[in-house]
């Protein structure tokens, strides 16, 4: 148990040790001398508008930090993290009307689309400015009030946006149409620049989504020779152990799993769950001692959640190397022993877990292959008898459905 705990410590400062590397990625910032600065920054993905964060002018430099006051923008390249500075030209208030930000101060605005007109959010309170042919940065101002137990919900922005981004093309139901909220603002935005014929700079497509890929896996175990341990009170009620070997097994496994990416990680890391059906058979007869005879017949369903790092090779090919922990839990389960006319003792600190690392590639991100190394493989059977099967190999082969 030491041995797992140990394994299962040092998978967690993996994975912390992994997280504070993603952080950091290419961007830039402008200062107030208006200097372009290109450098690594921590992408922190950040819930609501930051005052300050943190860059790296090279991988093994110093984390330094840059506050609101001395930066106009900055960008993390690939993502939607791109934020201008702005000075507030009236109060910000929530809807219950308490005071957030006041006239004069400064704030990052993010960027959520850019062209000749511009859409930025603060999102501490979910307010939206844009910048449009009045050329001043403008809060969109936007108001609810109960009105007979219902939410009435203001159009002002709606009629600035009529005022100041207006298009022949677009009825008066358009400007109607359009919500408060990022999705319908930037799409409105989009429609307004492709009609006035402006390029543009989409940024919130950008955005941070989880990504998911569903597939079924099939693949084969080597057991090398392992063993059996259970306990059990003699006759004369000493408490026994008793080991029996068995020859090494080939067997298959048979699941699902479905893989996990962040967009803004440009998919080289991925979090997945891979359940699988295990079959695990054996038997073992002593002709001088019959009584050490033994077999076993048992199903687990082990259920492996871990991480993968992929390395891209070419078009079509990646490289990976993995590593997991799962819980083995036992479906049909079956242990026949001569000792069976004993007293047998439940064994509810038996060990039901693995810890595993692999290596594999995929092909067009359709087929993948894999060798997997078990430092640790524990089942139980009946939760009497607990399986050692430390240093089992699988080939596991995976197509994606979607």
């Amino acid at each position: 148990m030491k041995k797992a705990n140990y394994y299962f410590i040092l998978f967690s400062f993996f994975v912390l040790h992994l997280n504070a590397q993603l952080y950091f990625q290419e961007g830039y910032f402008i200062d107030n001398d208006n200097n372009k600065v290109e450098c690594l920054i921590k992408n922190m993905d950040w819930s609501k508008n930051p005052d300050s964060f943190g860059y790296k002018m090279a991988k093994d430099s110093i984390v330094q930090t840059k506050e609101i006051r001395e930066v106009s923008e900055f960008l993390v390249y690939g993502t939607d993290q791109y934020y201008k500075r702005h000075t507030l030209e009236e109060n910000l208030v929530d809807l219950g009307g308490k005071l957030i930000k006041r006239k004069g101060q400064l704030v990052f605005l993010k960027v959520l689309f850019e062209s000749k007109s511009n859409l930025y959010a603060y999102k501490q309170i979910s307010d939206f400015f844009f910048y449009g042919n009045n050329k001043s940065i403008t809060l969109l101002k936007y108001t609810e009030k109960v009105k007979n137990t219902k939410n009435i919900q203001g159009r002002e922005y709606q009629k600035q946006l009529y005022g100041d981004l207006f298009c022949e093309d677009f009825d008066i139901k358009r400007y109607a149409e359009i919500k408060y909220d990022e999705d319908k603002l930037t799409d409105f935005f989009q429609d307004y620049s492709s009609c006035v014929d402006e390029d543009f700079v989409n940024f919130y497509e950008n955005k941070t989504v989880t990504k998911m890929d569903f597939k079924i896996t099939l693949g084969g175990l080597y057991l090398p020779p392992f063993e059996t341990k259970f306990t059990y009170n003699s006759y004369n009620q000493q408490v026994l152990i008793v080991k029996n070997k068995f020859e090494n097994l080939v067997t298959y496994s048979i699941g699902i799993e479905t893989e996990f990416t962040r967009t803004n990680d440009r998919d080289k890391w991925r979090v997945f769950f891979a359940p699988n059906f295990q079959k695990l058979k054996a038997s073992k007869t002593d002709a001088l001692y019959p009584s050490r005879d033994s077999s076993f017949d048992a199903s687990a369903l082990e259920l492996p959640i871990g991480i993968r790092r992929y390395f891209k090779i070419n078009k079509d090919h990646q490289f990976f190397v993995s590593t997991a922990y799962a819980f083995n839990a036992a479906l049909k389960k079956d242990f026949d022993s001569n000792y069976r006319g004993i007293k047998l003792q439940d064994q509810n600190s038996i060990n039901k877990h693995s810890v595993i690392v692999g290596v594999g590639g995929t092909y067009k991100e359709k087929y993948s292959f894999s060798i997997n190394y078990y430092i640790i493989k524990r089942h139980t059977i009946d939760n009497i008898v607990e399986l050692n099967a430390d240093g089992t190999i699988s080939f596991i082969a995976a197509y994606t459905l979607f």
